[in-house]
């Protein structure tokens, strides 16, 4: 089943489970002490030689593939030319003539550029070992609509996202075998190309099952926009607004036997 949020561009349930070990030290001179049930070492009259515990903490994950978190994407453009990512924070003021708005204005994008995934699911193998799934994550862009309605709409523009680390949740590196680092693709998408760009293509054991993620911000060279000479179709000499919405579209990889 393919899982979709939107974006604009200008739960894993846990439970943890704790477990109680014991350790027991009998005195030398009980040779006739005796360990109950409950850990306690007890000496031939009754009294209890010694007992200590302490705790192990367990998070659990259940077989699930979420898609968590979506960047939003903000350029200051210029005509013609190739910019870099001005920051991940957009802004829908004064959009009189109603430029696209991911989700009818309620957008899935974040401002800190965080992209995540988490998936617990894991494929079982022929000789019965546990191993990641595997998955897709793709985005596709509309054309950009202009928040002024004297202006036209932009087609033919590209967006670039440029490889990024793929970490845990702690920040390590998702490779299974902590051998090197795995990136995201790097993915060059447009109104004019309607299917997805892959932006993470992981297949199964090649990763560590849990939060896959990475951050495309300014800070990280994230993401480029290049216009058209003339895109724009208009020579007035004034700030021209205009949103796009980036569609992000979770895909499991078939597997013949997945655990939950």
């Amino acid at each position: 089943m393919k899982k979709i949020k939107k974006v604009l561009f200008s739960l894993l349930i846990a439970t943890s489970t704790l477990l109680t070990l014991s350790t027991n030290i009998v005195k030398a001179d009980t040779t006739s002490a005796t360990v109950a049930s409950d850990g306690t070492s007890t000496a031939a009259d009754g009294t209890v030689v010694d007992s200590k515990t302490s705790t192990v903490s367990v998070t659990v994950l259940s077989g699930i593939l979420t898609l968590d978190a979506v960047p939003d994407f903000s350029f200051r453009a210029v005509d013609g030319a190739k910019v870099g990512l001005l920051s991940n924070t957009t802004d829908n003021t004064n959009n009189t003539a109603g430029a696209a708005t991911a989700n009818d204005g309620e957008s899935d994008g974040n401002n800190s550029g965080l992209l995540q995934v988490t998936d617990s699911r894991v494929s079982i193998t022929g000789d019965q070992s546990a191993t990641s799934a595997g998955f897709t994550l793709g985005a596709s862009i509309s054309s950009l609509q202009p928040f002024d309605s004297q202006d036209k709409p932009i087609s033919g523009f590209s967006l670039t996202l440029n490889p990024q680390a793929l970490v845990d949740d702690q920040g390590n590196d998702i490779d299974s075998n902590n051998s090197f680092t795995i990136f995201s693709k790097k993915a060059v998408i447009s109104d004019t190309n309607t299917s997805d760009t892959n932006v993470i293509d992981l297949n199964a054991g090649q990763y560590t099952p849990g939060v896959v993620s990475a951050i495309f911000s300014q800070f990280t060279d994230g993401a480029s926009l290049y216009l058209p000479k003339g895109s724009t179709g208009t020579s007035r000499a004034s700030e021209q607004k205009y949103n796009a919405v980036i569609t992000w579209t979770l895909t499991p990889k078939p597997q013949s036997t997945v655990a939950p």
